[in-house]
């Protein structure tokens, strides 16, 4: 039997993903270019994780 996913995890999931994503809308497009990627990379990897979880039945 599969040990549960508490709850947390799902919040410790969601919160980077929101975080993130704001990083990426309002950061400036002609400066820094690869931290505005890294942040969006950041954000899909979260929202990647969030759904395994919700899926998984957390």
């Amino acid at each position: 039997m599969r040990a549960p996913i508490s709850g947390d995890a799902l919040y410790d999931a969601f919160w980077p993903a929101v975080f993130a994503g704001l990083a990426a809308l309002v950061w400036p497009r002609a400066r820094w270019t690869y931290a505005r990627l890294w942040a969006v990379f950041v954000q899909g990897g979260a929202q990647l994780t969030l759904g395994a979880l919700i899926l998984s039945g957390a």
